[in-house]
């Protein structure tokens, strides 16, 4: 008998489509891994905001990922590519359920794409979900916490409620005013 096969992308699976995948990285490999990765051939996208630098001595604008620990791939995802990237010295996994890797929508990297090239002081903020539980951290209602009931352009309702009486108020403020509890 021969040596057994190995599985690479030139087998059995169907061609898929080319996606965008979000990469976790180690720590502070963001730019390594997007190196090695385009080293494959393999299309990358590292979205960067430009900082003050906190050195004593002098300041400097520096490039920080804006989403740390994550590069996005734009890659047809089969077993083959999927190995390429879990092998890249610095990848730590490429996220996904139990079924497979999740593909990023397109619309989301390119709403990242736009945000970064429009010359904009970008910031991360903390996830937001409806329904979670949610401060104040600016504003009149600093340091009270609720509910986080909608987000919209327009501003975000936030409901309050008191357990013990079973009873809450509503109200309206700017999602820039609230952090995840």
């Amino acid at each position: 008998m021969g040596q057994p096969a190995i599985w690479t992308s030139a087998y059995a699976e169907p061609e898929q489509p080319k996606r965008w995948y979000a990469i976790y990285t180690r720590s502070r490999h963001e730019d390594v891994v997007c190196q090695r990765l385009a080293g494959k051939t393999i299309e990358t996208f590292l979205p960067k905001m430009e900082v003050w630098s906190r050195r004593l001595d002098r300041r400097q604008r520096i490039q920080l990922p804006l989403f740390r620990g994550y590069v996005f791939a734009n890659v047809a995802m089969d077993r083959g590519a999927w190995a390429d990237i879990i092998r890249t010295s610095g990848v730590v996994q490429v996220l996904g359920s139990p079924e497979g890797c999740v593909p990023v929508p397109e619309s989301q990297i390119e709403t990242v794409r736009t945000l970064v090239g429009g010359g904009l002081l970008l910031s991360p903020h903390p996830y937001l979900q409806v329904g979670r539980r949610v401060r104040v951290v600016t504003g009149p209602l600093a340091s009270c916490e609720g509910i986080l009931l909608k987000k919209s352009p327009k501003g975000t309702r936030l409901v309050i409620a008191v357990d013990i009486i079973r009873r809450a108020v509503s109200v309206e403020i700017e999602a820039g005013e609230v952090e995840p509890v």
